[in-house]
């Protein structure tokens, strides 16, 4: 398949859709850290990590160990109302500009 054709598989509004820029995704990344340090998420984890490290001990715990067993319940902690505004600001970003 040459160029041409790969580049008429996209629609018009797939071709003019905006990428994320690095300086968009450093304020995305911002403002969830902001949100989640808001709504008490960031305590909670280090919570599960500090108990973690007194159940098993500091020196018998990998950080492998501590991602296996953290990010799981990390990612079902962070509140809906953080999951959707993050998706709503995400969303606005990717639609097309009117002209």
């Amino acid at each position: 398949m040459d160029d041409s054709s790969e580049l008429s598989a996209y629609t018009d509004s797939e071709m003019e859709r905006p990428y994320l820029t690095r300086e968009v995704t450093k304020v995305l990344r911002v403002e969830l850290q902001r949100r989640l340090q808001e709504c008490g998420w960031r305590k909670k984890i280090r919570n599960l990590i500090r108990a973690l490290l007194d159940d098993r001990g500091v020196n018998k715990v990998s950080y492998e160990d501590i991602a296996a067993e953290i990010v799981p319940k990390a990612r079902m902690l962070v509140p809906s109302r953080v999951l959707r505004d993050m998706h709503e600001v995400m969303r606005s970003l990717m639609e097309p500009k009117p002209k």
